[in-house]
């Protein structure tokens, strides 16, 4: 049998100014993907934290809150498509990316 998970998506207010900035990138705007659409749906599906900044060895500090968000939700991982993320190698963090995710959640 394979990996039984709970899957919950945690946002901030941060994660949704990042998917509207990320939405407005050329790549985006060419598939015609509405960032209003997009922070619609996380917020319908998903649960808006709080987070503590603490978490200070990200490998980007404008990522820091995604790893406090971890450690204080108790979350399996991380999906993100970022590559410096994707390069983390850690005993406290999981990082995956969308592959990893569609092949152990399948629709």
């Amino acid at each position: 049998m394979g990996n039984v998970y709970n899957v919950q998506l945690f946002y901030t207010g941060q994660i949704l100014k990042e998917v509207f900035s990320t939405c407005q990138k050329s790549t985006f705007a060419r598939k015609k993907i509405d960032a209003f659409e997009v922070i619609s749906i996380v917020q319908e599906i998903g649960i808006n934290v709080d987070f503590y900044p603490s978490y200070m060895l990200a490998p980007d500090l404008k990522d820091g809150f995604l790893f406090d968000m971890y450690i204080q939700h108790k979350a399996h991982c991380i999906i993100t498509e970022e590559k410096r993320l994707l390069k983390v190698r850690s005993r406290l963090f999981r990082v995956r990316n969308i592959k990893w995710l569609k092949e152990n959640f399948p629709h």
